[in-house]
């Protein structure tokens, strides 16, 4: 209360009515600015809007590249399963991603994730800037490429169903991946 007294004070009326508009246009920039980050989040963000609410786990995307072409109407979320999936191309390659949160089971049993790698006939580990990437080659995609990802409470599955890619390949596409969700 002093201290509003000691400011009525020093300032006259017409300094107070002055300093009136530069307070309203900072808060009308300051309202700006928060409308036009939530629009820009909303039209970068490329899953569908109806499943943005289901998700409540960090979904991994590629970062945009010239290279990397992801397909939007692809997006499907499996809400029984809580799985999400879609599918990118990069560098020519198709790939198949599903996410989903990280089983309980993997946080109270570390060693459960390693089992599960290992029954995919993991035949590689490198790290990359999100975490360790295990490349596999699980019976069940008939010999072709996968590469899983236990990060940041999210499970992520890449399947490449093409040719394969090298490792070099793998590491740029996990090295350029960004949390969106």
């Amino acid at each position: 209360m002093l201290f509003h007294t000691v400011y009525e004070h020093r300032l006259g009326n017409r300094q107070k009515i002055r300093l009136l508009p530069v307070i309203i246009v900072v808060v009308v920039l300051i309202v700006i600015g928060i409308i036009f980050r939530i629009y820009w989040q909303n039209a970068h963000n490329p899953i569908p809007v109806a499943f943005r609410k289901e998700i409540s786990f960090p979904v991994f995307y590629p970062s945009d590249q010239p290279s990397v072409t992801a397909n939007r109407s692809s997006f499907k979320y499996d809400s029984s399963n809580r799985v999400l999936i879609f599918t990118v191309t990069d560098a020519g390659q198709s790939l198949t991603i599903a996410e989903q949160a990280t089983p309980q089971s993997f946080i109270d049993v570390p060693q459960a994730y390693t089992t599960l790698v290992n029954s995919m006939n993991n035949y590689s580990s490198f790290d990359s800037v999100q975490g360790q990437v295990d490349l596999t080659y699980p019976k069940q995609f008939s010999g072709q490429q996968s590469a899983v990802i236990n990060a940041k409470g999210t499970l992520m599955f890449v399947h490449d169903t093409d040719k394969g890619l090298s490792n070099s390949q793998w590491q740029r596409f996990f090295n350029n991946l960004n949390v969106i969700q």
